[in-house]
């Protein structure tokens, strides 16, 4: 073989293994891309993740209010009907007694209890609605759970 056909060769396989680094800087450059991509969802989903676990936590303080502003709404209405039976019972005092209680009296105590009876339908609403919320965000969490599993059972990451 002459000195020209080994340079020629040479040059040949000089030519194919730059190539092939090409293609393979190439498909590096694909598959970081692919990489890159998936774990930036994978990031994501983490931050949703962890951004839906806060409003859960804060939708449970939510419920826990709610409930305790129900208990209070309970407690104050019996506190009004208690205080509506004195009032009737103080209306039935002899008429010389100058602390009777009159018809306006017993009037604004049937008022309060109306009033408390609203406050505890209030109440109820509202732990209502804090409930739905809840039920709606854990159908989220069980969503973004399962994206996150599909994104994990991923074997080629």
């Amino acid at each position: 073989m002459t000195a020209w056909a080994s340079a020629g060769n040479m040059t040949r396989a000089v030519s194919e293994l730059g190539l092939t680094a090409v293609e393979q800087q190439r498909m590096l450059r694909n598959n970081n891309l692919i990489t890159t991509s998936v774990m930036a969802e994978k990031d994501a989903r983490a931050e949703e993740k962890a951004d839906l676990d806060l409003k859960a936590a804060d939708l449970r303080f939510k419920e826990i209010a709610a409930d305790a502003s129900k208990k209070a709404a309970k407690i104050a209405a019996a506190a009004a009907v208690v205080s509506l039976l004195g009032t009737v019972v103080n209306s039935t005092r002899p008429s010389g007694d100058s602390k009777k209680s009159g018809w306006a009296d017993i009037v604004n105590g049937v008022g309060n209890v109306i009033t408390k009876l609203l406050d505890i339908s209030k109440a109820n609403a509202e732990l209502e609605a804090v409930e739905e919320d809840m039920k709606r965000l854990n159908i989220m969490r069980v969503g973004s759970d399962k994206a996150v599993q599909a994104l994990n059972a991923n074997p080629f990451i």
